[in-house]
């Protein structure tokens, strides 16, 4: 799958390292939904068998692992990027906000009253895929680490402050 999408994003861009990326991402995002997801992962689309390790069947670790996974790739953004405006460094707290709001919503709030309201939320959740293209059109690539920084190390404080 993550082949024909890259293969998809080459035809329409003409840009090959990105259309490594967009397959890579499908790759990596499967890997990243194997450890949570109950055994119902297809191996491929034509395979029969399904796996995941079901780490959803615990409340705690899916917790744990989800908030790692976010914070994680906040510290990788915080490293990698710097806003080039007011837009660059709020609008990527107000998602980030958004987000860990609907993540702790999912478990102290009432579940969803139809499969029909369930649908349209989880619809509306593509939002952030424009949401997150208008960020990332507000930051830069840092290619060189700032004064007293490195890109190695793990973020401190700080470095969340400079956004």
């Amino acid at each position: 799958m993550g082949r024909l999408l890259g293969i998809g994003y080459y035809a329409v861009r003409r840009y090959r390292r990105g259309a490594w990326v967009v397959g890579a991402a499908v790759v990596s995002h499967w890997l990243l939904d194997l450890p949570m997801h109950r055994p119902d992962l297809q191996l491929t689309p034509w395979s029969s068998r399904r796996v995941g390790l079901g780490a959803w069947n615990s409340i705690p670790l899916t917790i744990l692992l989800e908030t790692l996974v976010l914070g994680v790739g906040l510290a990788m953004c915080a490293r990698t990027t710097r806003p080039r405006d007011a837009a660059g460094r709020w609008a990527l707290w107000a998602m980030v906000a958004m987000l860990v709001l609907i993540f702790v919503s999912g478990f102290i709030g009432a579940p969803p009253p139809s499969e029909r309201a369930l649908a349209l939320f989880t619809l509306g959740l593509w939002l952030f895929v424009p949401w997150g293209y208008w960020i990332d059109r507000h930051r830069t690539v840092v290619t060189t680490p700032t004064e007293g920084s490195s890109l190695l190390r793990p973020p401190t404080p700080e470095d969340f402050m400079k956004q």
